[in-house]
């Protein structure tokens, strides 16, 4: 089953006080059921409100305090920011810091972020990006979660960060504490949120808003064992993969290097040490020694991603075997650069 990144429009407003829908959700209690150990929850009548005017694929976010919302989504000019300028849900990316949460397609935990313009209350004049980003727990269902800031959250509460990308950036992402209500959640997902939150200086934002019917951008992953002298290696999980000089490369480990043609298509491809013919798949190894590799790499398209496996043997000062496979890798945003 694929799913696809969709594109969205946006449409942002400016709301300096909370609509009375918004506002409701603090006493709803029927319909959306609670999963979150004590928040509140919204009626199927309340939650109609709150979505009014937002079509499918669409966000809101409503803004005020230090940081406000200021229009139509514009502030994303080629060149002025890196990154997605679009919003998107995906499986929990993080790394490093023991709140972080990972994620994969199949169990999650989850993540999304939507964009919006926005403006410093001290500098009005200047419209910047601004990233709203949730972290779902682990096993999340539609219901109502509390939110708070991913340093404090408990484990089945909602991470949260707004972040305003002017200068330097300012990250409201402290004291958070309002809810988040997930109406749907699998191949698309809807919700409205509503909370405050500071920055570690103690300005304080008050965000409000919803999504409808985001679309779910799976990530690229790979499964695979590597055996070198005798010694095994097993992985799961996140693949990367990346271009340069009309190559695509797949990383499905530390140090492990795929090297395909940019050009590649769909067959079993010879994996050698080094290109004999223009459709071979090069191995990688930096971190061992190995005079000669032999494998495949089988490619498969859907039409959306390309999965396949891959199996090689390579021998010299090291012996080394590896076995893998990979799904939802996009080889056309490499070849649209």
């Amino acid at each position: 089953m694929n799913w696809i990144v969709a594109k969205l429009r946006k449409r942002v407003f400016i709301a300096p006080l909370l609509s009375a829908a918004l506002l409701g959700i603090l006493s709803i209690t029927t319909a959306c059921s609670d999963t979150s150990g004590g928040g509140v929850t919204a009626s199927a009548k309340q939650l109609d409100a709150m979505f009014g005017g937002i079509d499918e694929g669409e966000s809101r976010v409503i803004a005020s305090g230090a940081a406000t919302a200021t229009g139509e989504y514009t502030a994303y000019g080629p060149g002025r920011y890196s990154g997605p300028t679009q919003d998107f849900y995906q499986p929990a990316r993080g790394s490093g810091r023991k709140h972080y949460r990972r994620g994969s397609n199949a169990e999650g935990p989850y993540t999304f972020t939507v964009f919006t313009d926005a403006a410093y209350q001290d500098k009005s004049d200047e419209v910047v990006r601004a990233a709203l980003t949730f972290t779902l727990p682990k096993g999340a269902e539609t219901g109502s979660y509390a939110i708070a800031a991913a340093r404090d959250a408990a484990d089945d509460e909602v991470q949260a960060d707004f972040f305003v990308m002017a200068g330097s950036g300012r990250r409201f992402d402290r004291a958070i504490e309002g809810q988040l209500h997930l109406v749907e959640l699998g191949k698309q997902l809807t919700a409205a949120w509503e909370f405050t939150a500071k920055t570690r200086g103690g300005q304080q934002v008050e965000v409000s808003g919803g999504v409808k019917g985001l679309q779910f951008t799976p990530q690229a992953e790979t499964r695979y064992t590597l055996i070198v002298n005798g010694e095994t290696q097993e992985r799961s999980g996140r693949m990367a993969t990346h271009s340069k000089n009309n190559e695509i490369t797949l990383l499905p480990g530390s140090s492990i290097y795929l090297e395909m043609p940019i050009n590649i298509g769909e067959g079993t491809h010879p994996l050698r040490k080094s290109r004999q013919a223009a459709t071979d798949v090069v191995l990688n190894l930096p971190n061992y020694s190995f005079d000669v590799a032999d494998g495949e790499l089988i490619l498969q398209d859907d039409g959306d991603f390309y999965s396949g496996s891959f199996s090689v043997t390579a021998t010299g000062k090291d012996t080394i075997k590896l076995e893998g496979s990979f799904d939802h890798v996009s080889l056309e945003e490499h070849r649209a650069r």
